[in-house]
């Protein structure tokens, strides 16, 4: 049978809690209103309407044990290391000291416009953001632009800011763990997690009936939506695990391997809140 929805039950199975719970609030979020239009949809939706909610009130008081001072201190000069690279690329556009310097800033314009805005993320996807960018602006592509603007030391700074969050932040979830601080919010994260996998089985059972065109046209943009938050999600979750895996270090690769799939095996879950 064709399954219209791409595979993603291994690295949520596994994703520690905050992203999880990240994960879910955005499927609900965008989902709603599509799944409303379609009728055959309605019961699975409600169920996995009950388990979301119930996993994501008890996540939101929990997630108030990883606002530690440390922790708002290294994401605010992240963020603020962020914004001081950006404001320097913007300057250098409006008021360039030569026409390399312009042509330099306009080029790293694009890097700035992409990562424009992730101090606004959860943690998870900020780490996630600011890592790429470091990479993107480290790359061929764009290292010369951002030796003309002389950000060479900011990027490193960057760098050392992030790593030094990520640091923090993993030993927290660790810690909230060995503590068992999460305490029912791993259940009710199952419950979700379940709900969901019945959820994309029902919209790929759908697209192999035969249902009128326009109920048709419905679950293609279901699917559409659906793949897109797990293909967003995907990428941070094997960020975050190679993260752990080699040591803090960004760029290493999921530990476990692949990606089960909606039909695929099971993984030891991740926890944390944040």
């Amino acid at each position: 049978m064709n399954k219209l929805i791409r595979s993603f039950k291994g690295w949520l199975n596994r994703a520690v809690i905050p992203l999880t719970a990240q994960f879910h609030e955005t499927m609900h979020k965008e989902l709603q209103t599509l799944v409303a239009a379609v009728t055959l949809l309605q019961d699975d939706w409600t169920l996995y309407d009950k388990a979301v909610t119930a996993f994501l009130d008890v996540f939101k008081r929990a997630r108030r044990y990883m606002q530690t001072p440390i922790i708002v201190q290294l994401d605010n000069a992240r963020d603020a290391m962020m914004k001081r690279i950006i404001s320097i690329i913007e300057q250098a556009i409006f008021a360039p000291l030569n026409d390399q310097e312009k042509a330099a800033a306009e080029q790293l314009k694009f890097l700035a416009d992409i990562y424009r805005g992730a101090q606004d993320r959860d943690y998870e996807s900020n780490t996630a953001l600011v890592t790429h960018f470091l990479s993107a602006a480290a790359s061929t592509k764009f290292a010369a632009a951002v030796a003309t603007l002389a950000l060479t030391s900011l990027m490193d700074a960057l760098r050392t800011s992030n790593n030094d969050f990520q640091t923090i932040y993993v030993e927290r979830l660790n810690e909230m763990e060995k503590n068992r601080v999460a305490g029912a919010t791993g259940e009710l994260r199952k419950g979700a997690n379940d709900a969901i996998y019945v959820l994309a089985e029902a919209i790929s059972a759908l697209d192999n009936l035969h249902v009128d065109a326009d109920t048709k046209d419905k679950i293609k943009k279901i699917a559409f939506k659906f793949n897109a938050i797990t293909d967003q999600y995907a990428i941070i979750y094997h960020r975050h695990a190679g993260i752990t895996a080699s040591g803090n270090r960004p760029g290493g690769g999921d530990p476990d391997g692949g990606d089960g799939g909606v039909d695929g095996g099971e993984g030891p879950p991740g926890t944390g809140i944040g």
